[in-house]
């Protein structure tokens, strides 16, 4: 230890003073120390410390907030999946698919509602089904009663309720020759208007008031004038029954009663031709002998002068009489229907044999023919062919009488497809005027002053009598052509 007086005063010195502490206040320092020693520990450790604590915190708060997003996400799919399986439901309905059938989750108020759906959703279906099936009748009906329609040999024609074409068949256009089908849907009056139709114009005039006699049907019968033929309609009409007065309409059944009416005239015919045979023919021989008689009785007894006079009469009598047994004939032509006798014969050996017949180089007119050499056999009565034959070939030397060159020409032509002869006699005459084609086959009827009027008749019976046709070809100064058509075998000998 350094002694006081040898201190210097300018210098720096430590005092050390030592002096014994109570136990205590040792470990009072101790425990201090170690509590600054951990307050310094503490107080390094504070920004790690409450980073860590914030990020702990940070993420706890993090899960719990994905927690109860995803929490909260659950729940609303939970509350919103009945809603999501029926717009999935409704999504398919649109698309017309009618067999999803969604499941029930709970016995909830949304279950109820996808109970009720899919309740809805099978009656849906069974409707559909129910009307699909219905359709599918409905167009199998039609289906069915249009081919029962397009098959019947009567016209039916429906018009809706402002007499417009609804529907129509082929029969209805064959008998009103007018192709219908390319009218459908216009009103019957603008049809009327079609070039076409205009032979219509009296048949609709007389069919326009029946229309307004409501549900009673009626019945009309017409003779409708066609180019080149006249037939015989009988008429049927009524009103179609509708719920709705807006969708009701009107039908015409339109039969073609040519034929039958024909038949019952020619029966008709033939018994007045056959009654007037039989009054005519009785007198004409005690008048033609009774003529003769006074000229021979008579002649002698007279001067020239009444003797010329006598014989005039006497033979203008008997020329009369004699006209009157060809009428008488003719008659008896008519009305005698003699049971044909069908036999194979060779055609074009017929026709050459009569056309040379007629073969007189002393006449103006020619008869020629120009054969087809397929055409062999027929089945056929050979004396009806004969008359009908005579019947045209005299017929159209008759119409060629003040022609030139009167010319008749006979041709046949065979179709081995359709099994049918046809055979035109063509004449080049003055032709028939066009308002007497719609007459010209019917008895008596004729355009010739001393005609009887039944050549064609009997040619049309003889053609009928071999199950053919036979209609007429004929312009103004272009000649006429009767065309016949007969059944045939071909290649077949006796």
């Amino acid at each position: 230890m350094i002694p006081f007086t040898d201190l210097d005063l300018n210098s720096h010195y430590v005092l050390q003073v030592i002096f014994p502490i109570p136990a205590n206040f040792t470990q009072l320092a101790e425990s201090v120390a170690m509590a600054s020693g951990q307050y310094k520990e503490l107080s390094y450790l504070k920004g790690p410390l409450t980073a860590s604590f914030t990020l702990i915190l940070s993420m706890v708060l993090l899960l719990t907030l994905v927690t109860a997003v995803l929490f909260t996400i659950q729940l609303i799919q939970n509350f919103t999946r009945p809603i999501r399986t029926l717009a999935i439901g409704t999504k398919a309905i649109s698309k017309g698919d009618y067999s999803l059938k969604m499941a029930i989750g709970k016995n909830d108020e949304f279950g109820d509602l996808i109970q009720s759906f899919n309740d809805m959703t099978q009656r849906i279906a069974q409707a559909r089904n129910d009307i699909k099936i219905g359709h599918q009748q409905t167009e199998a009906q039609k289906l069915y009663l249009q081919a029962i329609i397009q098959n019947l040999s009567s016209g039916v024609l429906t018009l809706d309720m402002n007499k417009r074409i609804r529907t129509t068949n082929d029969a209805a256009a064959d008998i009103l020759n007018t192709n219908l089908n390319q009218h459908s849907g216009k009103h019957i009056e603008e049809v009327m208007t079609h070039p076409d139709s205009a032979h219509l114009i009296a048949l609709y005039d007389a069919v326009a008031p029946l229309f307004n006699q409501g549900t009673k049907p009626w019945s009309l019968q017409h003779r409708l004038s066609c180019k080149k033929s006249q037939k015989i309609l009988l008429l049927h009409g009524s009103t179609l029954p509708s719920i709705d007065k807006d969708i009701g309409g009107y039908v015409i059944v339109i039969d073609d009663i040519t034929e039958l009416v024909q038949a019952q005239l020619n029966v008709a015919w033939s018994d007045v031709a056959r009654r007037l045979a039989h009054e005519i023919k009785n007198p004409l021989t005690p008048i033609q002998l009774s003529a003769e008689r006074l000229n021979f009785k008579l002649h002698d007894k007279l001067q020239a002068p009444e003797q010329a006079l006598l014989e005039r009469m006497t033979q203008t009598i008997t020329d009369q009489v004699t006209s009157m047994q060809t009428l008488v004939q003719a008659f008896s032509d008519y009305a005698n229907t003699p049971n044909i006798d069908l036999q194979l014969l060779n055609i074009n050996r017929l026709i050459t044999d009569i056309v040379e017949m007629y073969q007189d180089p002393a006449e103006k007119w020619r008869v020629k023919k120009k054969l087809d050499k397929k055409c062999t056999y027929i089945t056929a009565d050979t004396v009806r062919l004969r008359q009908l034959f005579h019947n045209l070939i005299k017929n159209a030397l008759e119409a060629t009488e003040n022609t030139i060159l009167p010319q008749v020409l006979i041709t046949t032509s065979c179709s081995t497809e359709l099994k049918t002869l046809t055979i035109t006699v063509c004449d080049n005459g003055p032709g028939i005027p066009e308002e007497a084609q719609n007459w010209i086959f019917e008895p008596y009827a004729t355009n010739k002053p001393k005609g009887s009027g039944l050549g064609l008749a009997i040619v049309r019976k003889i053609v009928e009598e071999h199950g053919g046709t036979v209609s007429l070809n004929s312009a103004p100064n272009n000649g006429t052509c009767f065309i016949i058509e007969l059944p045939i075998f071909l290649n077949e000998t006796p």
